[in-house]
């Protein structure tokens, strides 16, 4: 598999890494831009794609556990996790309870306790969309559980 140049008509193998592709691209005298670069190229290591986990970002690692940024959306049709806000670095849980007396706290955990296997409390932001849960167990296996939860 290659990815073809348009100015050029040269053809880059996917193996190439970043850099090595801006280059090659220079030279061919090809006027892209960086994020176009980056959208069209893979990068490889050791053979295997990195594929790049954005959950990642929104799991801590702390003593006994991980801490997981959320973003809540209350009042849905339907409960679970919804997808992953770039931009916030948190994970997107819609959950069917109203915001009122801790009913979608109570759900936000019981989702994440249900996706992780581990138990689960809010420990920061109570009565904000934008919560931390503490999530009890290996840190390795809550980030693989949330990153195959929002790929679904």
């Amino acid at each position: 598999m290659h990815l073809r140049t348009a100015n050029a008509g040269r053809n880059i193998p996917l193996k190439t890494t970043l850099s090595s592709c801006i280059i090659i691209l220079l030279q061919a005298g090809c006027a892209v831009r960086l994020s176009r670069i980056k959208r069209q190229t893979k990068i490889l290591s050791s053979g295997g794609i990195l594929k790049h986990m954005p959950v990642v970002d929104a799991v801590r690692r702390k003593t006994g556990g991980a801490e997981v940024d959320v973003l809540v959306s209350p009042k849905a049709g339907r409960s679970g996790v919804e997808g992953y806000d770039k931009w916030r670095k948190r994970i997107i849980v819609k959950v069917m309870s109203p915001p009122v007396e801790g009913k979608a706290n109570k759900e936000t955990e019981d989702i994440l306790k249900e996706i992780t296997g581990f138990s689960s409390i809010v420990v920061k932001g109570h009565t904000s969309r934008q919560k931390t849960l503490f999530v009890e167990g290996d840190p390795d296996q809550i980030a693989i559980k949330l990153r195959d939860s929002v790929e679904r």
